[in-house]
C-alpha cells in the first residue's frame, strides 16, 4: 500500500516541530509505504510554490488570524497539484494530518480517485468554528473524507457536537479517536521514594495557554501548609521573565526552579526524580508529555475537559479546574495526601493499558483504518 501524507505541522530542517508526526510516519514504514510532502507558509505571496529543498515542500502564503483562509487552502492545493500531480495519481490512500492540509487531499481525491482520511486536532476545529469564510470548504473536507480521527475523546465530543449541530450527524460515525503514541522504550518503573520531601514538574512551553501563572499561585498556597515542597519547570518561552517575577514577589526563590529547555533524555530524568506530573493548560489538543510522564511512573493532574481528560480507564491522578487557583492546588494536595495510592494505580496502568499508546499499537489501527477505507472504496465501485 501506497500512503501520501500531506501535512503542515511536520518538522523541517528551517523548523524542528513537534516530531509526532514524523514519528508516526516512521513506524508506519513498517506496514506501508509513506511519502510526505509539506505545507509551508513563506513571508512573500510571489514565493507560494517556488521553495527550493531536499525536502519535499509545498510554499503557501498565508496571512495570521485567519485573514482569508479559504484562498490559503485553495493556494495550498493548488500548488500540490501543480507540483506534485503526476506523483499524487500513484497513490492508494491520502492522509491529510489537519484541516489545513484537507483541500488538497480533497481535490486529489477529485482528480484521481483516491480515498483520504483526514485528521483533527485542537486547532482545526477552533478554525471551523471561528473561520466562517472557510467554513464550507472545512465542511466538504469532512464529509468527502472517508475518515477522521481525532486524538482525543474530548476533540471527538466537540466536533460530534459541532456536527450535530450544523444538520452534519451522519459524519459522527466516521469519528475515530487514535490517540499520539510513545516508544515502549520510555517505559520505566518508579522506584518506592523514602524521602519525606515532595517534588514537583510541569513541562511545557512557557506561554500563556500553559497556564503556568496559575500553576505557580497554587504551588504557593501548597507552600504554606507542607514543608519540603519543591516545583521544577521544564521549559522556555515568552512568559519566562513574568514568572520568574511572579516567583519572587511570592518568595518562593527557594522552592521554584526554573531549568529552561532540555534534552529529552534530561526531561525523563528529571521525571524519575519526581513525584508528581503537574500540567493544566487552558487549551490542550492531547499532551504527549502526560503520557511521557505516566511512562516513568508519575501521578499526573491535568485539566478537565481537555486534552487527555476521558481517555484513561486506570485512575492515574486528577483532572481539575485549569482556570481556578484554589481548584489546582485542591487537586495537588489531594494527589500528594495519597501518593502511593496514585503511583500503585500509574504502575498498574504501566503493566496493562500504557501499551495501548504505544507506537507498534497505534501504527495497526492506523494502517487497519486505511484499510478498511480500500476495501470501504472497492465495495462502493463494484455494488455502486
Amino acid at each position: 500500500m501506497r500512503v501520501l501524507h500531506l501535512t503542515s505541522i511536520y518538522p523541517t530542517k528551517s523548523k524542528p516541530n513537534n516530531p509526532v508526526i514524523k514519528d508516526l510516519i516512521h513506524n508506519l514504514n513498517y506496514l506501508c509505504d509513506n511519502d510526505v510532502i509539506i505545507s509551508k507558509k513563506v513571508p512573500l505571496p510571489f514565493s507560494a510554490g517556488r521553495y527550493h529543498s531536499d525536502e519535499r515542500i509545498v510554499g503557501h502564503f498565508g496571512l495570521p488570524y485567519g485573514l482569508f483562509a479559504r484562498t490559503r487552502l485553495a493556494s495550498i492545493s493548488r500548488n500540490t497539484l501543480r507540483m506534485y500531480a503526476e506523483e499524487c495519481s500513484s497513490y492508494e490512500v491520502i492522509h491529510a494530518h489537519t484541516l489545513v492540509d484537507g483541500k488538497a487531499a480533497l481535490d486529489i481525491s477529485r482528480s484521481f480517485g483516491i480515498p483520504y482520511v483526514v485528521s483533527l486536532r485542537n486547532t482545526c476545529i477552533s478554525q471551523i468554528k471561528t473561520l466562517l469564510t472557510a467554513r464550507s470548504v472545512y465542511l466538504q473536507i469532512l464529509e468527502e473524507a472517508s475518515s477522521i480521527i481525532t486524538i482525543s475523546q474530548v476533540l471527538k465530543k466537540e466536533i460530534s457536537d459541532f456536527l450535530e449541530k450544523k444538520g452534519r450527524s451522519a459524519l459522527i460515525e466516521r469519528v475515530r479517536v487514535v490517540p499520539n503514541a510513545i516508544d515502549e522504550s520510555v517505559v520505566k518503573m518508579k522506584d518506592k521514594s523514602t524521602s519525606d520531601s515532595v517534588k514537583l514538574v510541569t513541562a511545557c512551553n512557557l506561554i500563556k495557554r500553559k497556564n503556568v501563572e496559575r500553576l505557580i499561585k497554587a504551588f504557593s498556597l501548597i507552600c504554606k501548609r507542607q514543608k519540603n515542597c519543591q516545583l521544577e519547570i521544564i521549559g522556555d518561552g515568552t512568559q519566562r521573565k513574568r514568572l520568574q517575577k511572579l516567583v519572587e514577589s511570592l518568595q518562593l526563590d527557594d522552592s521554584v526552579v526554573f531549568l529552561g529547555s532540555l534534552p529529552r533524555w534530561k526531561v525523563l530524568t528529571k521525571f524519575d526524580e519526581a513525584d508528581l506530573f503537574v500540567m493544566v493548560s487552558l487549551k490542550e489538543t492531547f499532551g504527549m508529555v502526560y503520557l511521557e510522564a505516566l511512562a516513568r511512573g508519575l501521578p499526573i493532574i491535568w485539566s478537565e475537559n481537555r486534552g487527555i481528560d476521558g481517555l484513561f480507564r486506570e485512575c492515574v491522578g486528577i483532572a481539575t479546574n485549569p482556570k481556578k487557583v484554589q481548584k489546582i492546588g485542591e487537586a495537588i494536595v489531594s494527589v500528594v495526601g495519597d501518593l502511593q495510592y496514585y503511583t500503585s494505580n500509574v504502575r498498574r496502568f504501566q503493566e496493562n493499558e500504557i501499551k495501548d499508546y504505544f507506537f507498534s499499537s497505534t501504527v495497526k489501527t492506523i494502517f487497519s483504518l486505511y484499510n478498511s477505507v480500500l476495501l470501504k472504496r472497492s465495495g462502493n465501485r463494484l455494488f455502486g
